[in-house]
């Protein structure tokens, strides 16, 4: 009775044993390595955008601090016709934050693109989507900037 049961265990394991080995490779790793590198660089380049955003937005922090901390200071103090001379540049600062809503709600699209092709490992339509997140973010970066530009004339005019 053992030695049935000992057998029948070693059948069991001999045809797992051939399931693995006949299995199939997985499309994955198919992958063009030229492709994987440009992957790879747009995703560092990418990465790069991300740390200049980040430092131009706690550019943006401080500057709306300073504005914020003027106008109290200037309400407190009575002269309440210093804040009509900046009416003209909340009116752009309000134009750039449209666009940046709209270049925000396109790459958040891309991305949901990009998981799509992923999930059936379509490598090129990724690198495609992928370029087309880095210009996004470039030009996102590039309002931001804008953005800086008009805060700090937010901050002469109110000095």
């Amino acid at each position: 009775m053992k030695k049935m049961l000992v057998l029948t265990m070693v059948l069991v394991f001999m045809c797992a044993l051939s399931i693995g080995v006949f299995a199939e490779e997985p499309a994955g790793d198919a992958v063009n390595p030229e492709l994987k590198a440009e992957l790879k660089e747009m995703r560092a380049e990418l990465q790069g955008l991300r740390t200049e955003h980040k430092d131009l937005h706690l550019q943006v922090v401080e500057k709306r601090t300073d504005i914020k901390e003027t106008i109290k200071d200037i309400k407190e103090s009575g002269s309440l016709e210093i804040l009509d001379t900046i009416q003209p540049y909340r009116e752009e600062l309000k134009a750039i934050r449209e666009e940046l809503k709209t270049l925000r709600e396109a790459k958040k699209e891309l991305w949901t693109e990009i998981k799509s092709a992923k999930e059936v490992k379509d490598f090129e339509t990724i690198k495609d989507k992928l370029a087309q997140v880095i210009e996004y973010k470039g030009q996102i970066i590039e309002k931001v900037e804008d953005k800086i530009v008009l805060l700090d004339s937010i901050i002469d005019a109110l000095e």
